[in-house]
């Protein structure tokens, strides 16, 4: 008897005309058929679980990079805000120590201008003494170092009158009819009497007066430079009338020395003197004091 070895088609054959032929496995054909489809259906309800789980997984990674990215960029952004404050609050305060220097320099030089003019002043421009009995008064250095208008010095010296202005200023004593410019007009007596009894009264007319090479803007708000010595003074013409004691008076242009001058016009109505200066025709140079005596 021959033996063959059997191969893959024949068992298949076999099996298939065993299955023609027999009627087992036919529970297990209808159970495969009910079981795969619930298979396929449970794995597919389980891997679209997974790819849900993963799908959230990552969703919740990337939410919490984009987190910790937010937060380091945060707290990068606080720092750069807390260095660029620190960096303005520098700033501000390097602008006031700069201007507190600016300042301390320009108070410094404006010391020293000072102290040197004043030196020269004093050296160049030393006190004068008018004698009258019982009376001092200073003019020159200590006009321009104590008083914009005349320091009077000693006893008896009456209250001034002054007026401010252009014209149109009526005082007891003084009339100021009119004048070219703002200036002050003041009359004092310096012989310890009234002014409707003294015989030796001083008569300011005081008008602008600016530093040599002084610069300031168009409306006169700003100064851009304190020029330097001399002291130039606006020339002006004033028209005044002083209540005066009956007699004959005299009128004098006097020097910043106190010295007289040149002797002025002046008129007499009935114990009213009548004054007409003008300091731009006075022959030794503009003056703010006169000398009214009698």
């Amino acid at each position: 008897m021959k033996y063959t070895n059997p191969t893959v088609f024949t068992i298949f054959c076999g099996k298939c005309r065993e299955l023609f032929s027999d009627s087992k496995g036919a529970a297990a054909a209808i159970t495969l058929a009910f079981v795969m489809p619930v298979y396929l259906l449970v794995i597919g309800i389980y891997g679209i679980g997974e790819i849900v789980r993963n799908k959230i997984e990552l969703q919740n990674a990337a939410d919490a990079a984009a987190y910790s990215a937010s937060v380091v960029q945060a707290d990068y952004l606080s720092r750069i805000a807390t260095v660029n404050k620190a960096m303005a609050w520098t700033y501000v305060d390097l602008q006031k120590r700069s201007l507190d220097l600016a300042m301390d320099v320009f108070c410094k030089y404006v010391f020293i201008q000072f102290q040197k003019d004043f030196n020269m002043v004093r050296q160049k421009n030393s006190p004068c003494h008018m004698h009258v009995p019982g009376v001092h008064y200073n003019c020159g250095t200590d006009i321009a170092v104590f008083d914009p208008l005349l320091l009077i010095a000693g006893t008896g010296v009456g209250i001034p009158e002054l007026a401010n202005g252009k014209s149109g200023k009526r005082l007891k004593c003084l009339t100021v009819f009119s004048s070219t410019g703002h200036a002050t007009v003041a009359v004092s007596a310096v012989d310890g009497k009234s002014l409707q009894e003294s015989t030796r009264i001083v008569l300011i007319y005081n008008t602008e007066a600016i530093n040599s090479g002084m610069e300031f803007t168009e409306d006169w708000k700003v100064l851009h430079s304190p020029g330097r010595l001399p002291v130039l003074a606006r020339t002006g013409t004033l028209r005044a009338e002083i209540a005066v004691p009956h007699g004959e008076w005299r009128l004098y242009a006097l020097g910043l020395d106190g010295s007289r001058r040149e002797e002025l016009p002046v008129e007499n109505h009935g114990g009213r003197l009548s004054i007409l200066l003008d300091t731009a025709a006075l022959k030794k140079g503009v003056t703010p004091f006169f000398e009214l005596c009698r």
